[in-house]
């Protein structure tokens, strides 16, 4: 059955006029009254009772009409959706990555915001650890990220925006004996253990070999580590801001004796189609959602 012959009956049902609906189908009305007289042949049953004066559906018809409308815009839409995966094909794809600590609500409203901006593109996006990142944006595997980077680090011919910088911090769990503390010094720390990332995920020349502790405790990830310190043990070096990991169930304290700060940065790939119009948006974008954020926060206390 040719999907024509549907569209000419649904036509001569509405206007129940084969010279107008022929008309409007740009037809001849010889051509409409063979088609359908062919669907009646197809469907077994006779749609039109015709005489000279005028054109009425018989009962048969009236069902036809109900059903094989639906049908059509059933087809209008499948039609639709197919159309619209041609044109997500034809759409650029940027490709964002987050330091996988950076809290979810942020993340979102980013995103939300990119797509809302830039509905000519194709947003993908994922979650990793730093060293993920980085390796991931130097491969060519992703086009920009939002991640934490130290002072004065670049990551080659990589475009580099600071959104924000913070001193760096130490952290504990508000379950460690230092949470009653007001400040801490080199000898505490001195005493305790440092939980970080495995030595193969992190630069340890300059500021982390550095820190002074008891010992080295490596983790795999992000998550091992806040697992560990949740129990009370040892204490990491890290951005509590706008961190989902750190940020409600620890506390953090100047590092002694130390300036570096660290930074909430946005690396991105240059020659990346509109991912420089992105940056220029970024930083405002990431406050906006901080602040949001807070604003939620206070209301919930």
């Amino acid at each position: 059955m040719e999907y024509n012959r549907i569209t000419y009956f649904l036509k001569a049902a509405q206007t129940l006029n084969f010279t107008r609906a022929a008309e409007e189908l740009y037809i001849s009305r010889q051509a409409l009254a063979k088609q359908i007289s062919l669907l009646e042949e197809d469907l077994g049953v006779v749609l039109f009772e015709r005489n000279t004066r005028k054109v009425r559906l018989t009962k048969n018809g009236h069902e036809a009409y109900k059903q094989l409308f639906r049908a059509s815009m059933e087809m209008e839409k499948a039609m639709a959706v197919v159309r619209s995966l041609g044109q997500k094909e034809n759409k650029p794809k940027v490709r964002m990555g987050f330091f996988v600590t950076i809290r979810r609500s942020i993340v979102s409203y980013i995103i939300k915001y990119i797509n809302e901006s830039f509905p000519d593109i194709i947003l993908e996006t994922v979650a990793m650890e730093m060293f993920e990142l980085r390796s991931a944006l130097l491969q060519g595997k992703l086009d920009l990220c939002i991640t934490n980077t130290l002072e004065n680090e670049f990551w080659g011919q990589y475009g580099k925006k600071v959104i924000a910088a913070y001193p760096a911090q130490v952290v504990v769990s508000v379950t460690h004996p230092w949470a009653k503390k007001e400040r801490i010094t080199i000898e505490d720390m001195l005493q305790e253990e440092f939980v970080m990332l495995k030595e193969d995920y992190v630069d340890m020349e300059g500021f982390f070999e550095n820190i002074p502790c008891l010992n080295q405790v490596w983790m795999p990830n992000s998550e091992s580590v806040h697992l560990w310190l949740e129990q009370g043990h040892g204490f990491a070096v890290a951005l509590r801001y706008s961190n989902q990991l750190f940020e409600d169930d620890c506390v953090g304290f100047p590092v002694p004796e130390s300036n570096e700060k660290i930074e909430i940065t946005c690396m991105w790939n240059k020659t990346a189609l509109y991912v420089p119009q992105i940056v220029n948006h970024i930083a405002d974008i990431f406050i906006k959602a901080s602040e949001v954020e807070s604003t939620k926060n206070v209301e919930n206390e």
